[in-house]
């Protein structure tokens, strides 16, 4: 496959989303994942005339908008949020500006070399997941880059990978194991979606199901539900058409999944429902906890866009009226862990709905009532994977989904 410029860019975007390296300006001021920014940077830079389209314009102002309200409303409950709240504002701005240069790339490109791009970002991580498990030298050549290149957050857990899953889990040159699902997810769904491959089903299963294996992740589950979403009325005149054959295997595939999945996370299931799986308790549990309590307090605009310590104020006050105190910053740092639950925690009920009429209104104009319901809840599903409202890595997510929608024939 020959590349353009434009392709070698976002090759190196993908990268930099991937490593999400940070360059630190002072001690506690950085960019996060400025490798992502700056490709995407110059990519806008050859499409910047298009940002003045007027449903590209119109869209990017409101969004910003209803951002500056959220930050006017909100409660300020900890000496110096603003100057917090600005920071995580410059982020978005940045983010969404990113975000729309790598979709006029996507859109230039053309679905073809966009689904070949992804197909090698498929193989290489999972290639890499090979390697990391089976090869000690790759192994440590990973750990090394991990130790070096890394400044914090690094995954340091291998003890709990082996409790659970019996082996440590690949990274693949990423900070964490969850780094390398995470993309391996995004890139097989959006793979599968842009492609002609007349088999990429079957491949999409095997890697998939092969990953689940391979990484030790439970992300990688969450590929099977967005592609039947994403596919379901495609399945649905396939079960139909050929329903004497196709119903009975597709029968059984579930039920061969859902042993597998309960089969190799048995014991973190068991966790799960005694709520001593700290990961779920972190991502899932105490997030809804402090989502409840914030929407109770501030259920207009939330707690304000980039105001995780006004979230962590209301959490620790509320837990300490209900004579939970042993539960107070323990495990809520805070981190939602999901832009979803971030978005409606920042933004608030009357602040979300703004945001979902502001993404109909212009960025999702062409798009029938179906592809909007398949774009909203693809969203929220592969937002339990984690990802941050102001951050690069849910905004590619965001435009390549919608040019993925856009590009598919029939949903």
């Amino acid at each position: 496959m020959r590349f353009s410029l434009q392709a070698t860019l976002l090759i190196w975007f993908l990268i930099g989303c991937y490593l999400n390296f940070n360059l630190f300006i002072t001690e506690r001021l950085f960019i996060p994942n400025f490798i992502a920014y700056f490709f995407a940077s110059m990519l806008l830079m050859f499409h910047l005339n298009k940002l003045f389209i007027k449903r590209y314009f119109l869209f990017v102002i409101s969004f910003f908008l209803v951002s500056v309200l959220s930050i006017i409303f909100s409660p300020k409950l900890v000496p110096g949020i603003l100057k917090e709240q600005f920071l995580a504002f410059f982020q978005l701005i940045l983010s969404v500006f990113s975000a729309m240069g790598v979709l006029f790339c996507l859109e230039h490109l053309g679905v073809r070399k966009v689904a070949r791009i992804l197909f090698v970002f498929c193989f290489v991580l999972f290639l890499g997941s090979i390697f990391e498990r089976f090869i000690p030298l790759f192994s440590d050549l990973s750990n090394w880059f991990r130790n070096t290149f890394y400044s914090f957050d690094i995954y340091a857990s291998d003890n709990r990978d082996i409790t659970m899953v019996g082996f440590i889990r690949p990274k693949v040159f990423s900070r964490e194991p969850s780094f390398l699902s995470q993309f391996l997810v995004l890139f097989l769904v959006f793979w599968h979606t842009l492609s002609s491959f007349r088999y990429k089903t079957i491949v999409v299963l095997f890697l998939g199901l092969f990953s689940v294996f391979l990484t030790g992740s439970p992300k990688v589950i969450l590929l099977f539900p967005v592609l039947i979403l994403i596919n379901f009325s495609k399945l649905k005149r396939l079960l139909w058409k050929y329903q004497i054959i196709s119903v009975p295997v597709f029968s059984m595939i579930i039920v061969f999944t859902i042993l597998v999945i309960f089969y190799f996370f048995n014991q973190r299931i068991d966790d799960v429902l005694e709520f001593k799986d700290q990961s779920f308790n972190m991502r899932i549990f105490i997030p809804g906890l402090v989502l409840i309590f914030t929407l109770i307090r501030y259920p207009f605009f939330g707690v304000g866009l980039g105001a995780k310590e006004n979230s962590l104020k209301v959490f620790n006050e509320t837990l300490s009226s209900y004579g939970y105190d042993w539960m107070i910053q323990k495990d809520f740092v805070p981190n939602f862990h999901s832009y979803f639950l971030e978005a409606v925690h920042f933004y608030g009920v009357l602040g979300l709905m703004l945001i979902i009429y502001v993404f109909n209104k212009y960025l999702l104009m062409d798009f029938s009532f179906k592809q909007r319901f398949v774009f909203w809840t693809t969203l929220i599903l592969i937002g339990l994977m984690g990802g941050s409202v102001v951050g690069i890595r849910t905004w590619f997510t965001i435009v390549i989904l919608y040019f993925s929608i856009s590009n598919m024939k029939k949903i």
